[in-house]
């Protein structure tokens, strides 16, 4: 079966470095924010995006523990400054499901889903659910639509 032109397809975007070298996260703390802010110039005002991380333990973290992605919305009415408080364990703004960790110091590749864009300008954190050890991280994202088929 072939898709007749006019079809509703999947488009997807390159990814985009958003933490290329993350500092380390202490065991069951926030990051700061990722070293690039989401904007429309590298999500493209995609309605979705897809978000996945590398994480790297030096000991092993507990097996089944969680890593999750989180967000801060800025520019909230269009002006400059108008930002969002930071993500706590309080008030965390989860950004796509967690996803689960392995005991192993080998780098973990984990994927958060395919999730609605928050806004035009946001930042990104992960929160490091392992109650003992400290991870270093990087953070992917790449924007999807759906488009016509030519």
């Amino acid at each position: 079966m072939s898709l007749s032109s006019g079809a509703a397809i999947i488009d997807w975007s390159g990814w985009v470095e958003l933490e290329g070298s993350g500092a380390s996260v202490a065991s069951g703390a926030m990051s700061a924010a990722a070293s690039t802010e989401c904007t429309s110039a590298n999500h493209e005002d995609a309605p979705l995006i897809e978000l996945a991380a590398e994480v790297t333990f030096s000991t092993a973290p507990t097996a089944g523990k969680q890593v999750s992605a989180h967000h801060k919305k800025n520019s909230v009415d269009g002006t400059s400054g108008h930002d969002q408080a930071a993500p706590t364990g309080t008030y965390p703004r989860v950004l796509g499901t967690p996803d689960y960790l392995s005991a192993t110091t080998s780098p973990q590749y984990l994927h958060f889903g395919i999730i609605p864009t928050p806004t035009k300008e946001f930042d990104t954190y992960v929160h490091n659910g392992d109650g003992t050890n400290s991870m270093t991280w990087k953070l992917y994202m790449r924007p999807r639509s759906t488009i016509p088929k030519a």
